[in-house]
């Protein structure tokens, strides 16, 4: 299971009450963790997304293996569909982020992703597979040699899913700053017309 926080406080007005607030600002929080989701999500999965985000290096082995295996796969796939080359090399192409290789990871979190705001944070929380380890550097024990061994070799990848640049960061902090003086804009005009 993956979970993202996305947290931020604000100051709560003097003619908003308690109970008000904390709706808007859970509103605000769920909004802006649907904005992460929808926008900021995606771009894990590009070509590219190793750059921007610092993901751990694949090893050559690895991309090698990735590749020729991702190429029979879209061929066989082809010929069942009977396309053309062209759609081989875009689908080729399609896996080369390190987070894609057959692009069932990518597919079951978007469709496990559930979203709920806190008057404090936003989280979304997606069902990851069991491949993806949550931790890289679980401690298993000592060798023969007496060198700590890792319950794995692969990349953190949850770590490299939830990982927000400073960019996307103050993007979702100007988000939230928006739906939160909307709401109490909107509080403001209900109450306003209430009085009268």
């Amino acid at each position: 299971m993956i979970r993202i926080f996305i947290r931020q406080t604000f100051q709560q007005p003097e003619d908003v009450t308690v109970r008000k607030w904390r709706t808007i600002t859970r509103a605000a929080h769920e909004a802006q963790a649907r904005r992460w989701f929808r926008l900021f999500f995606p771009l894990h999965f590009k070509p590219g997304a190793e750059q921007r985000y610092g993901y751990q290096h694949r090893s050559e082995r690895y991309l090698r293996f990735k590749r020729n295996g991702r190429r029979l796969r879209v061929r066989a796939e082809q010929l069942r569909k009977g396309q053309n080359r062209d759609t081989l090399r875009k689908a080729i192409e399609g896996g080369a982020s390190p987070l894609v290789f057959t692009g069932h990871m990518r597919q079951m979190l978007k469709g496990s992703a559930e979203f709920r705001g806190f008057p404090t944070r936003g989280r979304v929380t997606m069902q990851a597979p069991v491949y993806a380890p949550s931790r890289r550097n679980t401690f298993t024990g000592i060798d023969a040699k007496g060198r700590s061994r890792k319950a794995s070799r692969q990349p953190d990848k949850i770590a490299e899913l939830t990982t927000v640049i400073p960019e996307e960061g103050a993007d979702l902090s100007q988000f939230l700053d928006a739906q939160v003086a909307e709401g109490v804009r909107r509080h403001r005009v209900v109450k306003s017309y209430s009085t009268k």
